[in-house]
């Protein structure tokens, strides 16, 4: 499967919680990455966002802890020209006193932002969407912001899950632009934009599946596609004129593993396996001047020999690594 190469690796957040669900962004001569950090995958107790800042990928210093009470995760760092924005999720769930989740009440979901102009002081994080919608994975594409974010409409009665295009002025007050996907299709979503003006949305299935969408500007015309394996919580980048998406995929022996593949049109080739196991993907690209690309991403993979290791339960390790494609 090696048709990248992983040049290096480093762990960068160990302490024992279950970190998890990362990305990364070169802003004012930094190297941000982004993480949830809490007791287990699920959403209860509530976890909460860490930002870190690197001048050179490998000494970190933590800029912010970001809390809304909720369970907050899923960071997704967008550069806005002066400022950086951090949006997430936010996730409200009831539970009992034997923490279990109390049946019939809904998991309700709200996104969130907050911003910096300086790197040190970050805005008291906003709502920044519909109830229940979730801006999964927001982007600055020329004058505006773009996200296809995923939900249901609360106002109507049993409503179904939908992938839905948004769009933004200010990244704050975000308004509908187009349904993509319907009736439980899919749910994480990432975009990119071609030069030519294209648009891309990558989709994770909700069942073996992942959906490619393409569309013109502007963007009201979506052609649909799919490919027959997983990738799970997509990220794009484009590296040495290849388009690139990490995910979650199945690794063969009944586990999971992050890995590379290279898009080409509707086709999917493999192009490495990073060193991953356990709950694993949730991956931040960054394109390094090189041309190299810098992945982060969490990953179980060390912890997988205890006689105490539960998947999706802390521990879990934040690493970032550095490809050539």
């Amino acid at each position: 499967m090696t048709m990248a190469e992983l040049l290096s690796l480093s762990k960068v957040f160990d302490d024992g919680s279950h970190a998890s669900v990362t990305d990364l962004a070169r802003w004012r001569g930094e190297t941000w990455l982004a993480f949830r950090s809490g007791h287990r995958h699920q959403p209860w107790p509530p976890g909460h966002i860490v930002v870190l800042a690197s001048r050179d990928n490998a000494t970190w210093e933590e800029r912010a802890r970001i809390t809304t009470g909720l369970d907050d995760r899923d960071p997704k760092l967008v550069v806005d020209g002066g400022r950086m924005l951090v949006y997430f999720g936010s996730h409200l769930e009831e539970h009992d006193a034997d923490d279990r989740r109390v049946p019939g009440k809904p998991r309700r979901t709200w996104s969130h932002a907050t911003w910096t102009t300086d790197g040190r002081h970050f805005a008291h994080p906003v709502r920044v969407s519909e109830p229940s919608f979730w801006l999964w994975s927001p982007k600055r594409f020329g004058d505006h912001f773009w996200c296809a974010a995923y939900g249901r409409d609360v106002a109507r009665d049993d409503p179904p899950l939908e992938v839905v295009l948004m769009r933004s002025a200010d990244g704050i007050a975000w308004e509908r632009h187009v349904t993509l996907l319907g009736d439980g299709e899919g749910n994480e979503a990432t975009l990119h934009r071609f030069a030519d003006g294209r648009m891309l949305a990558v989709v994770r299935g909700t069942g073996d599946e992942t959906h490619l969408l393409f569309a013109e500007p502007p963007y009201t015309d979506w052609l649909r596609s799919s490919v027959p394996h997983w990738m799970h919580a997509p990220a794009i980048a484009e590296v040495a004129g290849k388009l690139v998406v990490a995910g979650r995929d199945r690794s063969g022996d009944g586990g999971y593993v992050t890995r590379l593949w290279e898009l080409d049109g509707e086709h999917t080739l493999p192009l490495l396996d990073l060193p991953s196991g356990g709950d694993t993907s949730y991956c931040g690209l960054l394109v390094e001047e090189d041309g190299t690309l810098s992945v982060s991403y969490y990953s179980q993979h060390e912890f997988q020999d205890r006689p105490d290791f539960r998947i999706c339960e802390r521990p879990s390790a934040i690493y970032l690594a550095r490809v050539r494609v």
